[in-house]
């Protein structure tokens, strides 16, 4: 409904021109059965919009393939590995620190790429192996990081507080295939633990010991032939008593020079003399022998430390890769004997009922497509500038209405 106004304008002797009247919109005021009758009035429109979205949702779950999801559950009773204390209140969080442990265990990429492996890529994801096949020339990194990612977000392992089962579930589109991924899972997670108690180390250690004992034995014939052609027996031993020899004779050389600068002063007979000389010059010839003696052993030190260094070095790697063999030795023993610490409590089954996405997604087209209908609905209310009520009208305009008419042209 609209109000029309006119305002005339007189001037001195002379009518005034007419205007044309201005025409103000009022927006009609709604109430709960004005807007409830317009929301009626639009319900073609809304069921339109909600089926729309409906459908669409529909359609989605038609395309999308359903999963089946298989599960199995594993009994983790803490062994000696586990043992921190003997306090009451700590069994309970080192009960779930070993939890924590066995999921992050199951969860391993290494879990994973072994039932790949096992599986075939190309029965779990036919469309990532086609992919990896056309990527061969170019690198397949990437494609196997995918793989592995997509096997980690099909992969479900969790637990409950307070509780010694780990659940492991996997999802996949053929249930059977769920089913037979999940225990082969299961077998290569046990596998996988046992190799991580075990130090996973021991034959590598025990080559790697086998490779240092022989450059062990290389270096020490290396230096017997070093002291063979230099003519030494211990190198250390004959430098310590060719310097101490030197010492010796430099002391009695300054005893007998002492004695003869003595005999010259008393006089004593030209005998005595001459044979503190012939003692003095031989006592100057075997210093001079002793110290040409030091000088050569000097020169060979740099070979003979080097040489020595490099012995020790290897002999001491060699004694510290014995003593972890026996460690990793004695704990492959242990996690022999703790290797039933994990046990299978429900094996996994071949599912018989999909998962409930397809029932997810219908429910949540179906809430959009009313929320959206709802909001056309109220849109189309309150766009609408006609009266649907004679309470509208009454409450837009402030008047009251006497009676009201069917309008026959509708």
């Amino acid at each position: 409904m609209s109000v029309e106004t006119s305002h005339e304008r007189k001037s001195a002797g002379m009518p005034a021109p007419r205007t044309p009247p201005r025409v103000a919109r009022l927006r009609p005021k709604l109430g709960v059965m004005d807007l409830l009758l317009q929301l009626w009035r639009a319900k073609w429109l809304m069921l339109l919009v909600f089926m729309s979205i409906f459908l669409i949702g529909l359609v989605v779950t038609m395309i999308l393939p359903t999963r089946y999801t298989a599960n199995t559950r594993l009994l983790v009773r803490p062994g000696p590995e586990y043992v921190v204390g003997h306090a009451a209140p700590g069994v309970l969080l080192q009960q779930e620190a070993v939890m924590q442990t066995e999921a992050e265990l199951a969860r391993s990429p290494e879990v994973a790429q072994r039932v790949i492996g096992g599986v075939g890529m190309a029965r779990l994801y036919p469309d990532l192996a086609q992919a990896k096949l056309r990527a061969r020339d170019r690198g397949i990194y990437v494609v196997d990081q995918e793989v592995l990612d997509a096997f980690a977000n099909d992969l479900d392992v969790g637990f409950a507080p307070k509780s010694s089962l780990l659940r492991i579930a996997y999802t996949h589109e053929d249930p059977a295939l769920a089913a037979a991924t999940l225990n082969r899972v299961v077998t290569e997670y046990l596998e996988y633990r046992q190799e991580v108690l075990s130090g996973k180390g021991g034959a590598g250690l025990t080559e790697q010991r086998d490779v240092i004992e022989g450059r062990l034995a290389e270096a020490d014939r290396a230096l017997r032939d070093f002291l063979t052609l230099n003519s030494l027996s211990d190198f250390d031993a004959e430098t310590a008593a060719a310097r101490k020899q030197f010492a010796d004779i430099s002391d009695e050389l300054a005893k007998v020079q002492v004695s003869l600068r003595e005999s010259g002063i008393s006089s004593r007979s030209s005998a005595s003399v001459r044979a503190l000389t012939v003692r003095s010059a031989a006592l100057v010839t075997q210093k001079q022998g002793a110290e040409a003696r030091i000088t050569h052993l000097g020169t060979l030190e740099s070979d003979y430390m080097r040489l020595k260094r490099d012995r020790d070095a290897l002999q001491a790697s060699a004694e510290a890769f014995a003593a972890r063999e026996q460690t990793e030795r004695a704990r492959n023993e242990l996690a022999a004997l703790n290797a039933g610490n994990v046990s299978v409590y429900e094996a996994a089954r071949t599912p018989t009922q999909g998962d409930a996405t397809k029932g997810i997604i219908a429910m949540v087209a179906a809430i959009v497509g009313l929320i959206a209908a709802l909001i056309v609905g109220l849109l189309r209310a309150w766009s609408v500038t006609g009266f649907a009520t004679a309470g509208s009208l009454e409450r837009t305009l402030g008047l009251r209405v006497l009676a009201t008419a069917k309008d026959r042209a509708t």
